[in-house]
């Protein structure tokens, strides 16, 4: 009976590591497939059992990252987020969450911009409801369903004056996960250009 205990205690150890082993390998190859289709530079960080890769470097004349991280709980748990930084003068803000996995506290003010398939999808948050309409244009709200489409579920994309951000929990496994990162980081682009505008506008 012991023999046959060890054995188990064996086989289990050794397909956690191996499971390890795969995770860390996936995760750095679809980062670096993510790298190269962006122009980025890629690095690879080990944090505990797990490598989190970063790709790093500018889009559009602005840095962005997209990075494999722990969240700062007690509970650490892992997420991917895509950041592009920018930088207005402007104090407009603004986050968007899937309805069905959004907490609605009392407090908040959510934004309808009219088109109420988006509308049902999305819960905005924003301090300026007139300059996140601009924002949010017919083909800004399309990428945003598009991005539905491709199984986005908790998480957020966020946009100030500094930065726009997506985030999601979990890492890098999957083709599917690697694709709406990518895509992700086009909306971003998008957005960043979208608020510069309005920025610029405010300015004149």
């Amino acid at each position: 009976m012991p023999y046959v205990l060890t054995i188990s205690v064996l086989l289990l150890l050794g397909g956690g590591v191996a499971w390890v082993f795969w995770t860390n390998r996936r995760a750095a190859d679809l980062f670096r497939r993510l790298a190269e289709k962006h122009g980025l530079d890629l690095s690879l960080r080990q944090i505990g059992l797990y490598q989190h890769p970063v790709a790093e470097g500018a889009l559009n004349g602005r840095p962005v990252h997209i990075v494999s991280d722990l969240t700062s709980e007690r509970e650490a748990r892992p997420i991917l987020f895509v950041e592009i930084e920018r930088d207005d003068v402007s104090s407009f803000s603004f986050s968007v969450r899937r309805n069905k996995f959004t907490i609605r506290h009392r407090d908040d003010i959510y934004t309808e911009l009219g088109d109420p398939t988006f509308d049902q999808e999305f819960a905005v948050l924003t301090n300026d409801p007139q300059l996140v309409a601009w924002v949010f244009t017919e083909d800004m709200k399309a990428m945003f369903m598009e991005l539905a489409s491709m199984g986005w579920g908790p998480g957020e994309i966020a946009g100030d004056r500094d930065t726009v951000r997506f985030e999601e929990d979990g890492r890098l496994r999957t083709l599917h996960q690697y694709k709406r990162l990518s895509y992700a980081t086009q909306i971003l682009d998008a957005l960043a250009n979208g608020m510069d505008g309005v920025a610029n506008g405010l300015s004149r």
